[in-house]
């Protein structure tokens, strides 16, 4: 599934804009190939592989939106793409507000 399909599919009606999950997509795309274009908001990632380390994946999305996930809020993902994806919007929103 392409990155506007699956934006069509999950968020369309969100107020997440597009550039979020298709960021976070590539990141895992990046590491494990094209497998993460069937990876679902339900799905945890921690399946893909048991030696990954999933705040690798925290820190490198981090990075490319310019922003931190405090150590607090590790225990509010679940391990599911759909959880990052929601915390890396309310991280980038709170972020531009307290600016």
């Amino acid at each position: 599934m392409s990155d506007d399909e699956f934006f069509e599919r999950y968020y369309s009606g969100s107020d997440i804009p597009p550039i979020v999950p298709a960021t976070i997509r590539r990141c895992i795309r990046d590491t494990f190939g094209r497998i993460a274009d069937r990876i679902q908001p339900a799905d945890m990632l921690y399946f893909l592989d048991d030696e990954w380390d999933l705040y690798d994946l925290i820190w490198r999305v981090g990075r490319e939106f310019k922003i931190h996930f405090p150590k607090k809020e590790f225990p509010e993902w679940d391990g599911t793409l759909g959880k990052l994806i929601y915390l890396t919007h309310v991280r980038i929103t709170a972020d531009k507000t307290n600016r």
